[in-house]
Parts: C-alpha cells; structure tokens; sequence
C-alpha cells in the first residue's frame, strides 16, 4: 500500500519504486489493490502472506494494524514503513526490501 505522501512527492515516489522492484524480485507476486481494506481483510484472514505499507494514511493504517494484530499479524513500523506477516520468515523477508534506516 503507499500513502498519498509517496505519491506526491517525487523522491517518496522513487523510494517505494525501488522497494517495489525489491519486492517483485523475492516474492512470487506482489499485489496493489488500491483499496487498503481489501488489502488488511486478506491478510488477516490469511489470503496472502504478508503487506508492506508505504507512507500510509494514519486512519487506514491504525484501523489497518488493529486488524492484523487481532488476527496474529507479526509486524514492524518506522520511517514511513509498516510491513506485517503471517509468520517471522516472510516478515522478515519484506524487511529485507525496505530502505536501510540510517
């Protein structure tokens, strides 16, 4: 999922571009469903295994990672980045793609 902030600022925008590029070569598919409920309710009935959330909006996103957790969601934030799993592997994994924080 990426938030309005990446979508209007260029370097943002560039950002999350090369997260996604990370993302599509590790996992078998990526999915971008522009619909963020969408995107929480399958992962928190297991239909996918895991999301990573670009620079989210705060309402989504909290509404969002209250659901995960509820469901066993493991996860982390910080510097504009959620990303949660159905298991410490694939979490791990989605970490693995995002910007090295400084």
């Amino acid at each position: 999922m990426v938030g309005l902030p990446a979508v209007r600022d260029d370097d943002l925008r560039a950002e999350v571009e090369t997260v996604r590029r990370e993302l599509g070569g590790r996992c078998k598919r990526v999915l971008e469903t522009w619909s963020p409920c969408v995107d929480w309710g399958l992962l928190a009935r297991g239909s996918i295994a895991g999301v990573v959330c670009a620079y989210p909006d705060p309402f989504e996103q909290e509404a969002g990672e209250l659901l995960a957790a509820e469901a066993g969601v493991v996860s982390t934030a910080g510097d504009g980045y959620y990303a949660g799993a159905v298991d410490e592997e694939t979490l791990a994994a989605l970490i693995e793609t995002l910007p090295a924080t400084e």
